[in-house]
């Protein structure tokens, strides 16, 4: 997705859509599995504004945030690895 207007969040339209999919992008779905969204169907796909200081713009904020807050643990945790896989191979030369 690419906004069309600057200040727009896609990253709060996916979690809306991520928690909303049965809803939203399902009935969009073809197939005898519903295994199918082609894309051109999406231009008739309407998702409602999320408003500002709604329960659920706090909630996906929330979300965005603890996200991020996993995305730098994971980050410390490879860096961890690659320390500790140097410090081994240090104690191996001597």
């Amino acid at each position: 997705m690419t906004p069309k207007k600057e200040g727009f969040s896609v990253e709060k339209v996916y979690y809306y859509l991520l928690a909303h999919k049965d809803d939203l992008l399902v009935p969009l779905m073809r197939g005898a599995t519903n295994k199918s969204l082609n894309t051109d169907r999406l231009p008739d796909l309407l998702v409602p504004i999320i408003q500002e200081g709604s329960t659920e713009e706090k909630i996906i904020e929330e979300i965005i945030d603890i996200r991020a807050r996993i995305d730098q643990a994971k980050k410390l945790v490879n860096e961890l690895t690659e320390d500790s896989e140097r410090h081994i191979s240090l104690l191996r030369e001597t």
